[in-house]
């Protein structure tokens, strides 16, 4: 239930996804077969679900809860970047992780970790456009694209921390690949990528192997 553009809600047994461009949170309820849907006062780059209700966000250039019921929102960080964030998702521990996206290619983009407790914490700098964040089944690895630089890179990951460090290259893509977009580690190790305008999906072995 971690991914941020997608995920399914196991408390209340509904899906939910987001529309970037348009603001929009929707939800589908299968018991029902009814849809909802919500608009945010900005471009909406992740989103993921919170144990006492409700819904966190990363949009525009900050972090914010949302009320499902009421439709308000309280922003709990403001990077006062400018920079739009993106993808985001919750780790093991509950730690919200979002990176921005410097849609001008200047690699001021920068990864944070929300915490639980409310801070936020910057884990990694230097990004164009990061997307597609998640860790292995074995909480040692964490994995996040810069898209425009086409590679994916790979950190040691410490679960009881949440700290990363030693980032390096995972796997480079040439152009005619397309673009590294969204994507998630199954039960083995494996990553699979959507490639953006390369139209496909790629899966990648534990030792960066299409």
């Amino acid at each position: 239930c971690r991914r941020g553009g997608i995920f399914w809600h196991p408390l209340e047994q509904r899906l939910y996804w987001r529309d970037i461009r348009f603001k929009h949170i929707h939800c589908y309820d299968p018991a029902s077969k009814t849809f909802k849907r919500w608009e945010v006062p900005g471009i909406l780059g992740s989103l993921a679900p919170c144990v006492n209700g409700g819904l966190l966000l990363g949009f525009e250039d900050k972090i914010a809860h949302f009320d499902l019921d009421s439709s308000k929102i309280k922003i709990l960080f403001d990077s006062k970047s400018g920079l739009r964030m993106n993808d985001g998702l919750t780790d093991p521990a509950g730690r919200f992780w979002v990176g921005q996206a410097d849609d001008e290619f200047q690699e001021r983009g920068k990864l944070f970790r929300f915490d639980p407790d409310g801070q936020c914490h910057v884990m990694e700098e230097g990004l164009t456009i990061s997307n597609g964040l998640d860790w292995d089944i074995s909480r040692q690895r964490f994995y996040i694209a810069d898209s425009p630089k086409h590679v994916i890179h790979i950190f040691d990951y410490d679960h009881d921390s949440g700290m990363i460090r030693n980032r390096r290259t995972f796997i480079e893509f040439n152009d005619d690949d397309g673009v590294p977009d969204g994507f998630i580690l199954d039960t083995q190790g494996y990553l699979w990528c959507c490639m953006w305008d390369g139209y496909k999906i790629v899966r990648i072995s534990p030792e960066g192997e299409i």
